[in-house]
């Protein structure tokens, strides 16, 4: 794949996997940088910042994770940056999840080898889905931080661990919200709007007349999120783009579809019963720890 073909490798909707291959994500909108000429005595000066100047193209994300009251959509956005020649797909920020390939998540579901990397994400979500809220569970692996190695009992609990406030938290509680009508990309188009080189005028561009095509980028947004809203209006949005509260995903009219659990989050926050601890190697006054812990593992 070269960058200029960038563009037709990925859509609004689309699921794509990180580099980890631990979490999945679906694009809701794509934006880009304008095209930068590189002009040769700033790329060869000494002090030259030309590069931060060349063309990328944003990918705005969201996977849907539980913020102890809502479950919702969290906002993650991967920037593939400008180079040259051809990369092999997978060696991307991001790439498509049906480029993912096979291979085992993880050993806790029923006969691995038989499904596929999306099946096996799906599984993984109906398990999120399950323990989010408060659990009793055994627990047998490592934390995903500390990589401290537990086989105990443990309580999943996400209310208590973000209220642990003796603990630093920062970062620890999802910001759920919803992506109807939300602004993406708002940073890059400010700064470009700002910007003295918004358009080329170099050599390369001189005799061209250049197209703004940022309306296009936001119609397929708009398509995109207006294809996930309920023709029944009393019907509450997909949780991809909209919050909802966990307890209204129980019921079966409200049950999540597949594509809404192969995004879902790949780790939960739980209390180690043995060792009386919670996790992130900060202490309580009572010796108590907060732990973050990988889904794949329960039992």
């Amino acid at each position: 794949m070269t960058f200029h073909d960038i563009w037709y490798l990925f859509k609004p909707g689309d699921e794509i996997v990180g580099q980890a291959r631990q979490q999945a994500y679906r694009i809701i909108n794509i934006t880009s940088t304008g095209h930068k000429v590189r002009v040769p005595f700033r790329v060869w000066g000494r002090n030259s910042t030309e590069k931060s100047t060349e063309a990328s193209v944003t990918l705005h994300c969201a996977y849907v994770d539980f913020d102890g009251k809502e479950l919702g959509p969290v906002v993650r956005s991967f920037t593939i940056e400008n180079f040259d020649g051809e990369k092999a797909v997978t060696s991307l920020e991001a790439y498509p999840l049906r480029f993912a390939g096979g291979g085992t998540l993880y050993a806790g579901l029923p006969a691995p080898g038989r499904l596929s990397f999306r099946e096996q994400l799906v599984a993984r979500g109906k398990m999120f889905l399950d323990v989010a809220g408060v659990k009793h569970m055994h627990y047998n692996g490592f934390t995903l931080e500390t990589r401290d190695e537990v086989d105990s009992q443990v309580m999943v609990d996400f209310v208590e661990a973000f209220a642990a406030t003796s603990v630093d938290t920062t970062g620890w509680q999802p910001n759920v919200a919803s992506l109807i009508d939300m602004n993406f990309g708002a940073d890059e188009k400010e700064k470009a709007k700002n910007s003295k080189d918004e358009i080329c005028t170099a050599s390369c561009c001189k005799d061209d007349t250049v197209h703004v095509d940022e309306y296009a980028e936001k119609k397929r947004n708009e398509d995109y999120i207006g294809s996930l809203m309920p023709q029944d209006p009393t019907a509450e949005p997909s949780v991809a783009i909209y919050p909802r509260a966990l307890r209204d995903t129980r019921s079966p009219e409200n049950a999540l579809r597949d594509d809404d659990l192969v995004i879902m989050c790949y780790r939960v926050y739980g209390f180690v019963l043995r060792s009386r601890k919670w996790g992130m190697d900060n202490f309580l006054p009572w010796k108590l720890q907060v732990r973050v812990f990988n889904a794949n593992k329960y039992v």
